[in-house]
Formats: structure tokens, sequence, C-alpha cells
């Protein structure tokens, strides 16, 4: 029990400091570190996580400087360290003499952490990550900045027998980037070191393994395997003095300077890489330019297989897409050749597979030798490879059968818990200026059909691919693409027509999938039913987001944007049921609805959860016309809504059908033109600058064209919707350049979109406000681009 008060103190001190707070230099000391102690044999362990530590003062600072009265097991992990001072220390987790307080933090693991230095003193030493007099640290996972001095291992003559320093990046060091200084057996893997710095400038290399002064001790043993040195000028890569060659080892990596030849110190001796690899030494490196994409994530355009095999605890390196926040940076495996550097660049390994028309399943997959079936491709991916497809038109084989809630249903493609990752996704593409079509029409065993299924599927890309006839027939339901509980996928210029159901449709545990530049179109199906009386035409929308599950206070996220949807026997675009949030960024929708169907362009309900207090349903620049009902419809939702630039015209009853709940919903720069019955049927919404809120009521002559000429054609050769004069106002209308621009308290953010490349950004032209240059300012919402475009873009 004498560890009782120690363990007490240390959960009153979590309460007080919490994660993620800012400290000012002055309220430093230690105050905070054990946001976790526990009693381990004797050991506490000590965990400091998730926190910004700024130091202010451009003087001396000794640092967060970690307790060491006790035996403690460290954690120090992703946090950040800013400073500028000019002497002293960021993170001080050891001493630099023998004391009393030596070896406290044996095994300690530093991790994940970042170190930027904003000094001005090109002298100053400062110490980013001192961990002297202490064995077998394990540091690992950091992103240095312009620290003064790196990773410094220091004693006299301690060695360690396991940890060492891997993964790390040193981003132009204004000294060194490590110092091994009396440390023996100190292992250097797996980073990337980078100095755009002269000789002058620095005077130290990238890496110097010296001798302690005082007492004097060498170091011996270091072993310097699969890192990076990528130099601008001459300076040294790597500096050894002579009493530290014994047993030193390195190789397996990368050099690259700028200027020249590489550069090294051994002894007094100023050695070039040819000179330097007659010691012994970096007898299987490389000196080749990584060509890293920048000089800030330093990922290599294409992946360097030159390492050595260093075991499994040292399999994981740094994502390609690794960030330094308040979690782990990404990680990911190893997995094949050793590659040197921090980065693990794990996309450039994966496989390409090809399908064509004329292949064969019993192929290898490559372009000569390509599969024939879809099914095949699919099924063949693994996460990080790319299959192509190449045109023709596919008849899949009816063996393709997936089980969905004890249903069974008949697809050509179906795919079941595949998960790719976000570094590493799984991406099926039309082979380039080749158009592949899935055509379903050959199926013919009673069930329920589909072109493509994907069943709890992860980061997926499908781009550029046709599906059609995927037919109903009597009992069953159909699909043209059906994604259940997936997440992170992306649909893009798919066209999806002519099936006995949805085009496509996404349901359940589904979340953070992007839906870009599709169109579905010519859906019906004929033998639906409700109950006993036939329902044809009442099941087959363009594109659905359905039965989307509740999640209160995190609700899923799904996204549309530059979508066509036209034809279709029920309604354009149906989210019956789905309490997530849907947000909807020019997409369009008309002659939907015949027979039974229901006919909304955009049907945005129903919902039957607790609502939430933002918004759930988020529609940008938005065009409905010429519907069999309702252009943009609430559908009994009771979930708030926001509207913004979008245009109702020529629908069968009302433009804007907003009555339920007494929901007060948010309706700004909207025109609703020419609607059958009324042109708006509201009740409590927010509503400002739209068409109705004008004195004057727009006409005929107010627009360019009321012709829907060109929606149908083709799209830009980057898959964005046709340029079209359809609604367009002209530039003498009275309501041109008349509306507001968003509420400053909405969830949304300006867009320029000085290209033209959207061009129903300018449906409703004459609600903008133009900047100075003339371009029109449009709105898009900010949480498309923070959860899903890092996936693709």
């Amino acid at each position: 029990m004498r560890y009782l008060p120690l363990i007490i103190l240390g959960f009153a001190m979590a309460m007080v400091t919490g994660t993620g707070f800012v400290y000012s230099t002055r309220a430093m000391v230690d105050a905070g570190l054990q946001n976790s102690v526990k009693k381990d044999q004797k050991v506490l362990t000590s965990i400091k996580e998730g926190e910004t530590i700024v130091n202010d003062e451009y003087g001396n600072w000794n640092g967060y400087d970690i307790p060491r009265e006790t035996r403690i097991n460290l954690i120090f992990r992703n946090n950040t360290i800013i400073s500028c001072n000019s002497s002293g220390y960021m993170l001080k987790a050891g001493d630099e003499n023998p004391l009393i307080y030596n070896n406290k933090l044996d095994g300690g693991i530093i991790t994940g952490n970042r170190f930027i230095w904003k000094g001005t003193d090109n002298n100053s030493i400062t110490h980013a990550v001192f961990t002297g007099y202490n064995k077998n640290m394990t540091i690992k996972y950091n992103y240095l900045e312009r620290t003064p001095m790196g990773l410094i291992r220091k004693s006299d003559g301690m060695s360690d027998s396991e940890g060492g320093m891997a993964y790390n990046i040193v981003n132009d060091p204004t000294k060194v980037a490590v110092a091994i200084k009396g440390m023996k057996n100190v292992s250097i893997f797996n980073n990337t070191f980078y100095s755009a710095r002269t000789r002058s400038e620095t005077w130290r290399p990238l890496i110097h393994v010296y001798s302690n002064d005082n007492p004097v001790a060498s170091s011996t043993g270091t072993k310097i395997f699969n890192n990076i040195f990528y130099t601008k000028h001459q300076i040294y890569n790597i500096t050894l003095e002579n009493n530290c060659r014994e047993g030193f080892e390195c190789d397996y990596n990368v050099y690259w300077c700028e200027e020249g030849e590489p550069k090294f110190l051994a002894g007094n001796n100023e050695l070039t890489f040819k000179e330097w690899q007659k010691l012994g030494y970096d007898l299987h490196s490389r000196v080749v330019d990584p060509k890293f994409i920048n000089t800030t994530d330093f990922v290599p355009e294409t992946r360097l297989d030159f390492g050595k095999n260093l075991g499994t605890e040292w399999e994981k390196g740094l994502s390609v897409n690794a960030i330094w926040s308040k979690k782990d940076p990404e990680l990911t495996p190893q997995n094949g050749p050793w590659q040197v550097g921090a980065r693990i660049h794990n996309s450039a390994r994966g496989k390409k597979l090809y399908v064509a028309v004329t292949g064969d399943d019993r192929n290898p997959g490559t372009i000569d030798k390509p599969f024939a079936t879809w099914q095949k491709g699919f099924s063949s991916a693994t996460p990080g490879d790319t299959v192509y497809i190449r045109g023709g038109r596919y008849a899949p084989a009816e063996g393709n059968i997936i089980n969905i809630f004890g249903s069974d249903f008949h697809c050509g493609v179906c795919i079941s818990n595949k998960k790719g990752s976000k570094g590493r996704t799984l991406n099926i593409l039309a082979y380039p200026g080749e158009k592949p079509v899935l055509d379903c029409s050959n199926f013919s065993i009673p069930g329920y059909r589909a072109g493509i299924i994907l069943l709890e599927c992860d980061y997926w890309i499908l781009k550029g691919l046709e599906i059609t006839n995927a037919g109903q027939i009597k009992g069953f339901g159909a699909f043209g693409v059906y994604l259940n509980s997936c997440n992170n996928n992306i649909l893009e210029q798919l066209v999806s027509k002519n099936h006995g159901g949805s085009g496509i449709r996404i349901g359940y545990a589904s979340e953070d999938n992007l839906l870009l530049n599709c169109d579905a179109y010519d859906c019906y199906d004929p033998f639906s039913m409700s109950g006993n009386m036939p329902y044809h035409g009442g099941h087959a929308d363009g594109i659905e987001v359905s039965d989307i599950f509740e999640r209160p206070g995190d609700e899923r996220l799904n996204t549309l944007i530059g979508c066509r949807v036209w034809n279709n026997s029920d309604d354009g675009y149906d989210f019956y049921q789905c309490e997530g949030i849907i947000v909807m960024d020019h997409c369009w929708a008309w002659k939907n609805g015949y027979d039974n169907g229901d006919g909304s362009g955009f049907k945005l309900g129903t919902t039957k959860g607790t609502p939430e207090t933002s918004p759930q349903r988020i529609l940008t620049s938005c065009l409905s016309f010429s519907n069999k009902k309702i252009g943009f419809d609430q559908n009994t939702a009771n979930v708030l809504m926001k509207l913004y630039n979008c245009v109702a015209y020529n629908n069968g009853t009302f433009g804007f059908n907003f009555q339920w709940h007494n929901v007060k919903d948010t309706l700004i720069n909207n025109i609703s033109y020419k609607n059958g019955e009324k042109d708006i049927l509201l009740s409590n919404q927010y509503r400002i600058s739209n068409s109705w809120d004008k004195r004057n009521k727009l006409k005929d002559s107010d627009f360019i064209s009321l012709s829907p000429e060109g929606v149908e054609g083709p799209r830009q050769a980057d898959g964005k919707l046709p340029a079209i004069k359809f609604l367009h106002l002209k530039p003498n209308s009275d309501f041109i350049h008349t509306g507001r621009d968003p509420e400053p308290e909405s969830y949304y953010k300006p867009y320029n979109d000085s290209t033209g490349s959207h061009p129903a950004g300018e449906l409703n032209e004459f609600y903008f406000r133009q900047d100075q240059n003339g371009s029109v300012k449009l709105v898009t919402w900010i949480k498309v681009l923070v959860i899903l475009w890092p996936i693709y873009f």
C-alpha cells in the first residue's frame, strides 16, 4: 500500500490537467505528466499523451522535464512541443551526467510526437529529444522540424540491448539530426533525414557518432540501416570517430545530395561515398534521388525497395497518409522487400490486374493474359491493387450469389467483407479511354438480382463502369449497384440504368461514402406489389440512400456530388428512413415518376428517429424539374434541412414541399417556378432571398432558356456535368445578383467556381453576390472535405 498515495496523486493530477490543454512555459514543470498512473511490480507507468506544450521564451528553457526521482515506465506519445529557446531542451527525458536519477526511465517509449523549433539563434544547440543515461529507449514515429539537435542518446558507456530510433522524420535540423555520445549498441532504423543547410550553417553531420568526454566512453556497436539521407548541400551524412568504429554497422541506406556526391567524415578524413564503402560500410546502399513529393511529408514518388528485413519489431512504418495530432499516426506494415525511409509507400506496391472480354479466369490477370469476368477481377483484388476493366460488354455468370438478411441475391459481382484502408484502397477502374459494360440481361435463375453488391466492404473506388439490365421478376426485387453497411467508398462516373429496381442503393450501417458524377436512369420495377395490390413502378428510384441506422450524436454521413437521375419510375433521389446525414451538391433530377411511382425529384425522408440539433439534409445548387409530382419533398422527415441555391421548375404538383412537423428548415437563394399546383408549400421554415420572397415575380423572359436541352448530354471530359443554358437568367434580368450569402452560422463555406466547372452553380446566378473578379461564390459543406476527400485526392 505504500504506493497508494502516489497513485491517488497521479489520478488527481489527471483530473486537473486532462488532455489537449495548451501549457505555457511558466506552468510547465511536470504538472500533469501522469494522465494515468498504475502500480506494476513496484514500477509506476506514466503516460503523457495528446497535449500541446508551448514555450515562448527565447533564452534558456529546461524543456518538458520528465520526473526521474523514482523508476517509472514512460510512455510519451502523440504530444506536440513548440519552442524557440536558444539553449536547453524541448523534451528532457534523461540526465547529462552520472546521477542517482540515472536509468529511472530505462525502456521508455517516445512515439508519435511532433517537435517544432521556431527559434532564430543559429548557434543554438537546443536538444529536442534528450534521453541521456537511460538504456533501451524506443524513439519512433516522431516528426522533428528545424530542431537544432534532434535525437540525442548519451551516457558513460551504457549499452542498449533493445529499443532504438526508428521511423522518425527529422526535417532540416539546424545542427544535427541524431547524436550518439558515449552510448553503445544504438539502433537507427528506417528514419528519414533531410537538410537544406550548407556546411558553414550547420558544421555538424546528420548523424554524429562520438565519445563522451567526461567520463570518457566511446559509442561502439552503432547500427544504421534502411534510412534516407537527403542533403541539398555537401554536409556530412555521417561523422564517425575512430574510437567508435568497433562494431559499427551501416548499410541498406539511400543517400542523395543535390550539390554533388554524398560526403562522410571518418576520424579526420573527409570521404566520398565510394571511399566510405572501402571502409566496409554501405556496401548495399544506393546513391539515388528518392524524389520526395514534397519536403514536408517526405513521401517518395515510388517505393524504395533497397532495405534489409529487420524483424517483426520494426515491421510497421509510417503510412504515406500519417499525420501528427492527438492520436497515433497511421502505420502500415512492410509487405514485401524492406524499403528504406520512414514512410511505407504502400500504394506503390499494389498489383495491376486486368479484365477483358477476350480473357480467361484461369489467367494470371496481366494485361497480356487478363481475367474474363468482373467477379474474378473484384475478388482477386487486395488492398492497394488496381483492377482495370477493358472496354466491351460482359455477360456475368449466374453462379455469383450473396445472402443478405436471409435472401439470396444473384449478382454480376458480389463481394463480402473485403476492406481496404485509407492509404490502401481497392480500385476498380475502367481502362483509360474504354467503356466496360456489365450487362445482366442473361440472368434466368428466379430470385433477387443485382449488378454489383458490396456487403461490409470499406475503402473501394469504382470508376467509369456501366451496369445495366438487372431486371425484376415476380416476387423479387432488383438493384443496379447496392452497398450494404459499407464505409469510405467512392463511386465515380458510374452509369447504372435499365434495372428492375433502384439504380444505386446505399443502406443500413453505411457511412462516409461519396457518389461523384454518377448517372442512374430508366429504372422500372414492373412486378412490385403492395400487399395483394399491384404497385408497379413503386420501388425503382434513381439513387436511394435508405434504411440508414440511427446513431444519435454521431449520425452517418453520405455525400452525392454532380449526380444525375432521370426517367425512373419512382423517385429521382429517395432517402426513405435515412436517419443519417445526406450532403448533396450540384445534383440534377428530372422526369421521374410513372405508373405507380411517387415521382419526386428529391425525396428527403422519411425518418422515424430522434432529430439532431444540426442539419441532416444539406443541399446546394441542385436542380429538379419536370418530375411527376414534387421537386424537393420533405416527405415527413423530422430532421433539420438546409437548401441553398436549388431550383424547382415545371414539376407536377409542388416545387418545394416542407410542411411537416413544424421543423424550422433553412431555405436560402432558391427558385421555384411554374410548378403544377403551387411553387411552395411551407410551414415554419427560415427562408430568405428565395424567388417567392421577392416583390417582383419571375417570368419566362427572365431566362436565357426554359428548354432542358443538353441535360442528358455527355459529361465533360473530367466527368463533371454538361454545360447548359437551361434556367440561366439573362444578364438584364431584374433578379440577377440579388441573393444573399449563406448565414455565418451555417455549416457551409464559400467555394469559388471561377472556372465554370460546375455549370449547375450558375442556375440561380442571380442570387449570388459577385467578387470583384466577377467570379461566382458558391457553397459546399466543409465536412465533405474533412471526411471524404482525403481518401481520394
